[in-house]
Parts: structure tokens; sequence; C-alpha cells
């Protein structure tokens, strides 16, 4: 679920897939085609229903979520009924409330020996960004003693949600936009990190999935807005974006085209 300037990999043209917004006074369920080979993209049903059984983005009753769930995505189907030719919708992309979820910042470094940099080198940046963050979160749990001071523990915790590169280095020089393919010796990488509570999560995952649903992804609802409603110069050159919802407010802070902070 990231967004980096690297180049975009798009669905093939014909794919159709569906988006899943669980909020604490509405959720809404978007079904879209992808039109074309450039990734273009037509919204083909829409389905809405009031909110039941949650409370600000934590889920309080299963039976009644999953039932609204349940009115939305069906409401969303029949508007596609021509699209989809009768079968049902089983693949949903999860927005997950940013109420849940925790931003790390992470600076790795990782030596490519004089070598070009290549797609995995910035994939061993980012999981090493990933570990970090996981450290840390370890480190904490113990200072104040929440936790077994085993890092399985802590891991399980929590639920990585995105993890994006959004800045680069090379030999110490800064503000690099696009490494790959660039010779040096120490790959720098600043790494955004958003993880979710677990509990949480598996509560509004546990209602997806009784719908019949399987989720393939998830973003961040504060993350999902500002790619939304942004423009490219204002994701560019930095913008703060406040998502004033019923039950909760969320906050999403973009900078040279990324996320680089995400909270409620």
């Amino acid at each position: 679920m990231s967004h980096t300037k690297a180049k975009q990999k798009h669905l093939p043209k014909g794919t159709v897939f569906a988006a899943l917004d669980i909020g604490s006074q509405k959720i809404a369920c978007f079904i879209v085609r992808v039109t074309d080979d450039d990734g273009a993209m037509e919204v083909v049903g829409v389905g809405y229903q009031a909110a039941q059984g949650i409370k600000a983005g934590t889920i309080m009753d299963i039976d009644r979520a999953e039932g609204a769930i349940r009115k939305t995505v069906h409401a969303a189907e029949n508007m596609a009924a021509e699209t989809m030719k009768g079968y049902p919708l089983r693949d949903i992309i999860l927005n997950v409330p940013a109420v849940h979820c925790k931003t790390d910042f992470i600076p790795v470094d990782v030596q490519v020996s004089g070598q070009d940099v290549t797609d995995n080198d910035v994939r061993r940046a980012i999981v090493r960004g990933q570990d970090q963050a996981l450290k840390q979160k370890l480190s904490s749990a113990r200072k104040s003693h929440e936790a077994d001071e085993d890092q399985q523990t802590v891991g399980d915790a929590y639920e990585l949600i995105h993890t994006i590169p959004v800045g680069y280095s090379l030999d110490g020089e800064t503000g690099i936009e696009e490494p790959r393919g660039m010779f040096g010796k120490e790959l720098g990488v600043d790494v955004t990190v958003v993880r979710a509570d677990n509990n949480a999560l598996r509560n509004i995952a546990n209602c997806v999935e009784r719908s019949h649903l399987d989720i393939t992804g998830a973003c961040v609802d504060s993350y999902a807005s500002g790619l939304a409603c942004l423009v490219e110069d204002e994701l560019e050159l930095g913008c703060t974006v406040i998502d004033i919802g019923g039950g909760t407010s969320s906050i999403s802070v973009f900078q040279g085209g990324n996320l680089i902070y995400a909270s409620a």
C-alpha cells in the first residue's frame, strides 16, 4: 500500500476489486474496475450503510457490525451486478482506523559495496526498518513492563500495515529521489512504518471474514484520505490532512510525495 516515486505496477485491465471503509458512523464499499493498461479505474458499484456496533473506530458488537457490513457490500454488489456477472464479491482492501495505528520513522543504512543499487537493496533496507521498528517497540514494552521479554510476544501485539521508503541518500549525499541504477558504497533509506494494534485489527477482520470476504490488503484510513484528496504539488511540497469523522478525527502528514506520519 505504499505510495512511492518508483515505477508503479498496475493491475491488469478488467480486474475488479473493492475497498471497504468501516467507520464509526457509516460503512462504505466501492467496487472498482481497471479500464486500461495504465491503471485507470472506474467505480461500478457503491454501497452505503449506517454503522452499527462500532464506537470510536472500535468494534463493540461483532454481530451488529457484521450485519451492517453485509448490507453495505450487498448494495454495492447489486449496483455492480452487470460488471460482476452474478459472481459475489470476495476480495476487498480494508481501511484500518488510524486510531489503532502508530507511526515510526526509521533511518536505515545498507552496504551496496560500490555496485549499482537494485530493488533488492531497497527491499533489504525496508526489511531492516521493519526489524528496527520491532526492536524499538520491544524496548519500550520492557521499560514499561507491558510485555514479557520475548520479541515474538511483542511482535504479535501489532501488525505492520505500511512500510514506505520516503527518502534516500547514497554515500552521504541526500535528496536522491530514485537510487536504483546509481553506484555507491552505502545506501541510506528513511522508512515510515505504520503498525496497527493486533487485537483491534483482528476484531475488524473477524467481522469482515464472517461476511464471507477475504482481505487482500489494508490501508490506514487517513493515508487513503490524503491520497484521495491531495494533488501532486500538495503531496510533494508537504501537507497535513485532517479527516474529521463521526467518532474519531485522523491526520496524515505528507512530504516529498510520501506519507511520513499518521495518527488520530
